[in-house]
């Protein structure tokens, strides 16, 4: 029997509004804030494939539904910023570590109405092992029933 895929392709042209999510952050752990904005906009999309949790490295985000299938996902700079730049007065530029890392973020997801779940995938913040591949990090429900209709 074959396996149902993980994902299925993602159209943006189904979904012309995006929610704002906004997150703070404090070493490894994150934490909704309560304003999400729904902005009429198509939401970015990756053009590369969808990571693996424990197989790739770097930093995603996952739409699930309610049986836990990918429904999108956004591979992106790690917001939690493991370093930072340092300008030297020679004009070198070279990332050190954050030694207290915290602060906000931003995700622009698309507002679908069968999503439920957002989850956040990263490698580990602290620099010496910041190759390796990444688990989860954060879950957040979206607070949506079966019967949420768009536009709602």
């Amino acid at each position: 029997m074959e396996e149902e895929p993980r994902y299925r392709a993602f159209n943006p042209r189904n979904y012309r509004h995006t929610l704002r999510m906004r997150f703070v952050y404090e070493g490894g752990k994150v934490r909704q804030l309560p304003d999400v904005q729904r902005v009429e906009m198509l939401a970015p999309i990756s053009p590369v494939e969808l990571p693996r949790e424990k197989v790739h490295g770097g930093f995603w985000v996952e739409l699930h539904d309610a049986e836990g299938r990918v429904l999108y996902y956004q591979v992106l700079n790690n917001p939690l910023r493991p370093t930072l730049d340092d300008y030297s007065p020679d004009g070198t530029i070279r990332a050190v570590p954050n030694r207290s890392p915290g602060g906000e973020f931003e995700l622009l997801i698309p507002d679908m109405p069968e999503a439920r779940t957002l989850v956040m995938f990263s490698s580990p913040i602290d620099r010496r092992r910041s190759l390796r591949p990444a688990t989860e990090l954060a879950r957040f429900d979206l607070g949506r029933s079966p019967d949420t209709q768009e536009g709602k």
